[in-house]
C-alpha cells in the first residue's frame, strides 16, 4: 500500500494526523500504514519516465535528503512511478491506483504505466440520485428514440423497395409493373403501388419529425435537475454534452 501525494510532508503529515491517528492502536503512526509514502511527487510528471531527483524525508518537520533508491518502510519527496514499482516489486496491471483527478491520476497512470486505475468521483452520489428522478423521463425519450428508429427503417424499406419498381418500370420490365392495375403500364405511368408508396414514405417522414420534433428539448434537458449544463456525468454517445 502506497501514498502518492502532490501535497508537501508538512502539509500531508498534519493532516493524516488528524484523519487517521485518532483511530489507530496506540503508538501506532498514520505513515506505518503504507509500504512507502511519497509527497512533493508532481503528478502528472511522476508517472512518465522522467528522471526526477529523490528525497527522503529526515525529520518531522520535512527537513530533506538526497536518497538514490526507495525502501520499504520509507517516507520521499520526488522520484517517479518506476521507483515505486521497484520497491514494491509490482509493475503494470498488479497496481491498482486510486485518484481522484481525471486526467492527473487516471488516465497518466492508466496510459503510461497500464496500471489500474480507480477514480473518486463525489459527484456521483448526487448522479445516481439524479438518475433514479429521471428515470420515467429517459424512458419516455428512449421509447421515442425506438419509435423513430423503427420509422426511420420502415421508411427506408418503402423508398428501396420504390426505387427498384420504378426502376423496372422505367426499364420496361412488365413482370412488376404490367398493366394489370398493379404496376402500370411500361410507358412510364405510376402504378396504384407507387402512389400508394409515396403517400406512405411522406407519413412516415412526418411521423418521424414529429418524434424529433419531441426528442430534441428532451435530450437538451435531460439530467438538467444534476446539473444545468451538462446533465448527467455518465451521458455518453448521442446523451454526451460534453462538445
Amino acid at each position: 500500500l502506497a501514498l502518492i501525494t502532490n501535497s508537501d510532508w508538512v502539509y500531508t503529515r498534519t493532516l493524516m494526523e488528524v484523519a487517521f491517528e485518532p483511530f489507530l492502536p496506540g503508538g501506532m503512526r498514520w505513515w506505518q500504514l503504507f509500504d512507502v509514502v511519497v509527497v512533493s511527487a508532481c503528478k502528472p510528471d511522476f508517472f512518465t519516465e522522467t528522471r526526477r531527483p529523490l528525497y527522503s524525508v529526515a525529520t518531522a518537520d520535512g527537513m530533506l535528503r538526497e536518497a538514490l533508491r526507495m525502501e520499504l518502510g520509507g517516507q520521499y519527496a520526488g522520484g517517479n512511478a518506476r521507483m515505486v514499482e521497484k520497491v514494491t516489486r509490482c509493475r503494470g496491471e498488479e497496481f491498482l491506483y486510486v485518484g481522484d483527478h481525471i486526467f492527473t491520476d487516471v488516465n497518466m497512470a492508466k496510459r503510461c504505466l497500464s496500471w489500474r486505475t480507480c477514480m473518486i468521483l463525489q459527484e456521483l452520489e448526487q448522479e445516481v440520485v439524479g438518475l433514479d428522478q429521471g428515470r420515467e423521463e429517459g424512458q419516455q425519450l428512449r421509447a421515442l428514440m425506438s419509435r423513430r428508429d423503427e420509422y426511420a427503417a420502415l421508411r427506408c424499406h418503402v423508398r428501396s423497395e420504390l426505387q427498384r419498381r420504378r426502376a423496372q418500370r422505367d426499364d420496361g420490365g412488365g413482370g412488376i409493373c404490367g398493366g394489370d392495375g398493379d404496376g402500370g403500364s411500361g410507358g412510364g405511368t405510376p402504378s396504384e403501388w407507387e402512389v400508394s408508396a409515396v403517400a406512405s414514405e411522406e407519413r412516415l417522414r412526418e411521423a418521424i419529425e414529429a418524434c424529433e420534433a419531441q426528442i430534441q428539448p428532451m435530450v437538451e434537458t435531460e439530467g438538467a435537475h444534476v446539473n444545468r449544463y451538462w446533465g448527467y456525468l455518465s451521458r455518453a454517445g448521442w446523451a454526451d454534452k460534453s462538445h
